[in-house]
């Protein structure tokens, strides 16, 4: 929350810079008075965010500041490709230099950290007064008749549009000051990915399998009649992978960075970026809302028949290798499947998201599967941002504080490909009950719902151990499991080995 509120404030701030000097001082200390000179006020945000006009996210999110005590809950709602909503976020309560916090992704436990000092929304320190001073620079330097502003009893309305290069740049590294610096993980154990500064060669085989069975025919021949034990042809199969991964480093030796495709035929190709690979080369990438759903869904399609999940069990512990290539063709022929109904849909479709009810959607963008999440594939391919427009109305009290900030920012995003995107961000701040905030003197968890780390642990310290859905241990679970199944319209023993 404090760190939405530098970047909205850095905005507002941005905004006086261009306003007539008459308005910057009033919108100006009073940004500068809430943030650093208020010490009790309750603050509410709203915000959603839209990449090229797709929801990725929406903010739910509230502080409270009462002298040293204060109160912070940040909670996001991220649209998952199935369809339903994560919603996820963390609390922190504040009381002097020692605060209690909890992030929902990992439990109801609290945290105790140790904290500085502080009875304002924000501190400064030489890093904010560094930006003050810039954002003054920027009010001087603000060219007239760039903001139109109306005043009526306190509210100031104005559109930032054609903005001057200073300003993009400041929103810039604006972004990269705030918003890269971990503020926009995402809440599902997943941190924003910074690529390595250092360069690396990928080599990908079209055919693997096909490269080891080449190369070892190739060195020894067919020695299927020499009645060689297994260990001393798993003696030679591990020479010949070591000989292919030599191979392969002397091909990346040849390049900075980039994915070396070794094909069949024993020729190769390069690509800069693992997109002009995957766009070169035909792939086309399949994950599924409901994996389960999806074999069972197929293959009633097929055999009229169930798919049971005693069935799939059977499959996956049996000792039938028949059985087990039988399931894997299966498997291989169903994302095929999947695969041409992406490829009707749309012929340049890279990534496909298969529903829960079979159905599929086809995405050309390959950040659905290369990242967890839109947010890690805008920050991460982040080459320049622009604002292009800011339409906002900032309110103040019969007392100059300010009260409410609000509207719609239009941020052009430049990915590293050189491709523009928009970025779309609706915001709603609010502060109110100035002087009036009142929070409880000390920390009491249970009227959180929270517990310590060491009640949690204790409650949960059986959660990985393997039991069936009676609560019977592996073996036990194995002797349940049948001797034959019919799979694909035949009969086959399951040979399920208990120790």
């Amino acid at each position: 929350m404090k760190k939405l509120l530098c970047v909205l404030l850095a905005i507002a701030l941005l905004a006086c810079a261009a306003v007539a000097e008459s308005n910057v001082g009033t919108l100006f200390d009073a940004a500068c008075a809430l943030a650093f000179d208020t010490h009790n006020v309750a603050l509410s945000a709203e915000a959603t965010f839209s990449y090229d006009g797709e929801l990725f996210k929406v903010l739910h999110a509230s502080y409270s500041q009462d002298g040293e005590k204060s109160y912070l809950s940040y909670m996001l709602d991220t649209p998952q490709l199935d369809g339903s909503v994560y919603t996820g976020g963390y609390t922190v309560m504040g009381f002097g230099t020692t605060s209690y916090s909890n992030d929902t992704y990992y439990g109801n436990y609290y945290q105790v950290n140790a904290n500085q000092l502080s009875d304002t929304v924000l501190t400064k320190n030489a890093r904010v007064e560094l930006a003050l001073k810039a954002a003054r620079a920027l009010a001087v330097a603000a060219e007239d008749g760039l903001l139109v502003n109306e005043e009526k009893d306190g509210v100031y309305t104005f559109s930032l549009k054609d903005l001057p290069g200073y300003i993009d740049s400041a929103v810039y590294y604006m972004l990269l000051d705030y918003i890269l610096d971990n503020y926009y993980r995402d809440l599902m154990g997943v941190y924003i990915y910074y690529d390595s500064d250092e360069p690396y060669v990928f080599c990908y085989y079209e055919d693997w399998n096909k490269a080891v069975e080449d190369k070892y025919l190739a060195v020894y021949g067919d020695d299927s009649a020499l009645g060689l034990s297994e260990e001393a042809r798993e003696l030679r199969m591990e020479l010949i992978v070591n000989m292919l991964n030599l191979e392969a480093d002397e091909l990346a030796g040849q390049y900075e960075d980039g994915i070396v495709y070794i094909k069949t035929d024993g020729s190769t190709a390069y690509y800069k970026t693992e997109y002009e690979y995957i766009r070169d080369t035909g792939r086309l990438y399949v994950q599924y809302a409901d994996y389960d759903a999806a074999l069972a869904n197929y293959y009633r399609s097929l055999y009229s028949a169930e798919f049971t999940e005693e069935m799939y069990d059977a499959i996956i512990f049996s000792g039938n290798e028949e059985l087990w290539s039988k399931y894997v063709e299966f498997a291989e022929s169903m994302e095929k499947h999947f695969i041409d109904m992406a490829r009707e849909q749309n012929p340049d479709a890279v990534f496909a998201f298969v529903m829960k009810d079979g159905s599929v959607k086809a995405y050309a963008d390959d950040m659905y599967y290369v990242y967890n999440t839109v947010t890690q594939a805008i920050f991460d391919r982040l080459a320049f941002a622009e604002l292009k427009t800011l339409d906002a109305t900032v309110s103040t009290d019969s007392e100059g504080r300010l009260t409410a900030f609000e509207g719609e920012a239009l941020i052009e995003i430049t990915d590293k490909r050189g491709d523009a995107h928009e970025l779309n961000i609706e915001f709603k701040l609010s502060a109110s009950e100035y002087g009036e905030v009142k929070l409880p003197s000390e920390f009491v968890p249970e009227n959180y719902g929270l517990i310590s780390y060491d009640e949690y642990e204790k409650l949960h310290e059986h959660d990985y151990d393997y039991e069936g859905d009676d609560g019977m241990d592996f073996d036990e679970f194995l002797k349940t499991l049948p001797a034959e199944v019919e799979f694909a319209g035949t009969t086959y023993e399951t040979l399920i080995t208990i120790d």
